[in-house]
């Protein structure tokens, strides 16, 4: 299965979509007000028929990024022969643009492939399940079915998951670690450390200690921890303080997990008969 179809708007469109939401920072709460966002889209759709039970095949998502569209246009430009053209294609592949501001960045899942991340708790797929209304932009019977039964996903490995990627963000932003991923040099610059890893790193701890303890994702978070992610991504807070209210989080999801009465994993049942009813159902067979 690749990992990543380029498609462009008009082929995104033509999907069976089940359900599609806003994404990214905003929905969370913790986007900032400065006009350099892009606009995150997330999306379920059902595949076709041939690649489910013939010898097609789908990729893991379906993608449109305005930036690849316009690093594409650059790309044609500079080109000055086949070859050279076919070396920019190979460049593009291997490591994506960075998307500006208003640039679109569109995420869409086959179902089955949503539905195996979902179950064994993926928290960025789950994220549309949570939004709030007014972030909605398109559901299907069966994508207000999954909103639905959003508390089916709750689980003991979604918490691990939270806390998996929290150490993954603390290692980007710490100033000790000499391979640190480096995304965005320009905060660095500004305020010394990563704050956008810095913001993801607490709100990753919050989200998960909330779904210990309330048995949902909170998104949006509560206004009081959203402004104080927000904080970090101004550059208000420094990095000690991040870290020092990072090692609580920590501190209470392994204290948490360990007397949980979190199921191990997402209703597996309950998602293989959703499966089979929006296939059957989109192939026009139900």
């Amino acid at each position: 299965m690749p990992s990543e179809q380029r498609l462009s708007l008009e082929e995104l469109d033509a999907l069976p979509i089940l359900l599609r939401t806003i994404d990214g920072s905003e929905v969370h709460g913790t986007a900032l007000s400065d006009g350099n966002s892009d606009i995150d889209h997330l999306g379920i759709a059902v595949e076709a028929i041939n690649d489910v039970l013939g010898t097609g095949m789908s990729p893991a998502q379906w993608t449109y990024r305005t930036a690849v569209e316009r690093a594409q246009k650059e790309a044609l430009l500079r080109a000055r022969t086949p070859e050279a053209l076919a070396h920019e294609e190979s460049e593009l592949r291997r490591k994506a643009p960075r998307s500006l501001a208003g640039d679109f960045d569109i995420k869409i899942y086959p179902a089955r492939k949503w539905a195996s991340l979902a179950v064994n708790g993926n928290p960025s797929v789950l994220t549309p399940l949570f939004v709030d209304e007014s972030y909605l932009l398109f559901e299907n019977e069966f994508g207000a079915e999954l909103r639905e039964n959003r508390h089916r996903f709750m689980s003991v490995e979604l918490v691990k998951a939270h806390f998996h990627y929290m150490q993954r963000q603390k290692e980007n932003v710490s100033a000790t670690k000499k391979n640190r991923r480096i995304s965005r040099p320009e905060l660095i610059d500004a305020h010394g450390f990563d704050s956008k890893f810095a913001a993801h790193y607490i709100r990753l701890g919050h989200q998960g200690l909330g779904v210990l303890n309330d048995g949902t994702l909170h998104i949006p978070l509560p206004e009081d921890v959203a402004e104080s992610i927000r904080a970090i991504r101004r550059g208000d807070r420094s990095l000690d303080d991040v870290l020092a209210e990072g090692a609580e989080l920590e501190a209470k999801i392994e204290s948490g997990m360990a007397s949980t009465s979190l199921p191990q994993c997402g209703d597996q049942a309950w998602a293989d008969s959703w499966l089979t009813r929006v296939q059957l159902r989109t192939w026009g067979f139900a």
